[in-house]
């Protein structure tokens, strides 16, 4: 899909939000934009298995990373915007 936007094969591609950010922010940078409105939110998750000793440490890193400002640097850096508060 990608190919075929650059190549101008086609004149746009829908997927998923993430994806193309960092599609149009690396590969299409100046070639691509994204546009439009989100259609349908998609929370990611990390997953371990039941009573994995990591889930607490990662969570409490995830959560230092997002009062400190990393979270929205490091999601700044890939998507190129911040994440909007929900």
């Amino acid at each position: 899909m990608y190919m075929a936007l650059l190549g101008r094969n086609v004149d746009a591609a829908f997927y998923d939000a993430p994806n193309v950010s960092y599609f149009s922010q690396t590969r299409g940078e100046g070639r691509t934009k994204v546009v439009g409105p989100l259609y349908e939110g998609q929370q990611y998750g990390i997953v371990f298995h039941k009573g994995s000793q990591w889930v607490e440490p990662v969570n409490e890193a995830l959560a230092e990373m997002q009062d400190d400002g990393t979270y929205d640097e490091i999601y700044e850096k890939w998507f190129g915007e911040t994440p909007d508060d929900e």
